[in-house]
């Protein structure tokens, strides 16, 4: 689903560009901008479910491992945006919300020991996604759309968030960790996500690109195709 709507993308901004008149640029872009909700679902999916790094002490007796994102909520009110300067289009949701689970933690303070399973609750999540586009070479010759990702950021809101953890802790263990959560933790969250979302993209579609051999059918026109 991704592929074919950057296909689509790729043939309407090269139009658009392309020196056609106004009113034809203005309703290529339109007609990107009314799918824009259902395809920044799809690009969510980059990072609905996505691994976080396991975290380790230097001795290896505290860690925080089989760590998940999970997105809970559908993008609405994605803001579409057009940098031709950039030949860049640039979607941006807000609002999100989604779920941090570990599944399994220890840390240790002293003789005290803490063990268990963290939930924190990401009540406003942001995502943006630029995409550029340009074009590859085959081998053989045959020149071909390339998308890359520019101005990709995930964000998580620190102070809009529950944390919940079920275990043995000391009394105290569940302040400290909130600090740590804010920073450390959330860190490895956003920028695991957005190096998720850059490199996905480019990886599936312009892999996409190149086995077509240089023909893409048109979503909605099923006797239709492009020759690139």
């Amino acid at each position: 689903m991704i592929a074919r709507f950057l296909t689509t993308i790729c043939a309407l901004i090269g139009t658009t560009y392309a020196g056609l008149n106004g009113a034809q640029a203005s309703f290529d872009i339109s007609i990107l901008e009314q799918a824009k909700d259902v395809y920044f679902f799809k690009i969510l999916s980059l990072i609905n479910g996505l691994e976080i790094p396991n975290i380790y002490s230097q001795d290896g007796s505290q860690y925080l491992v089989d760590q998940h994102l999970y997105i809970s909520q559908v993008a609405q009110d994605v803001t579409f945006e057009t940098i031709p300067e950039n030949n860049e289009i640039k979607l941006t949701v807000k609002d999100l919300t989604g779920i941090y689970l570990c599944n399994s933690f220890r840390a240790q303070k002293g003789i005290l020991v803490a063990k268990g399973h963290i939930e924190a609750d990401l009540r406003d999540i942001s995502v943006t996604v630029g995409l550029t586009f340009s074009t590859q070479t085959l081998a053989d010759g045959t020149v071909m759309p390339k998308i890359e990702t520019r101005d990709v950021n995930v964000n998580i809101d620190r102070d809009d968030l529950k944390i919940t953890i079920s275990g043995s802790f000391w009394s105290d263990f569940a302040s400290a960790f909130t600090v740590f959560f804010k920073s450390t933790i959330i860190d490895l969250i956003d920028n695991t996500a957005t190096q998720a979302i850059s490199t996905g993209i480019p990886t599936a579609v312009n892999g996409i690109f190149v086995a077509s051999d240089g023909h893409s059918p048109m979503p909605g026109f099923p006797t239709w195709f492009m020759d690139y």
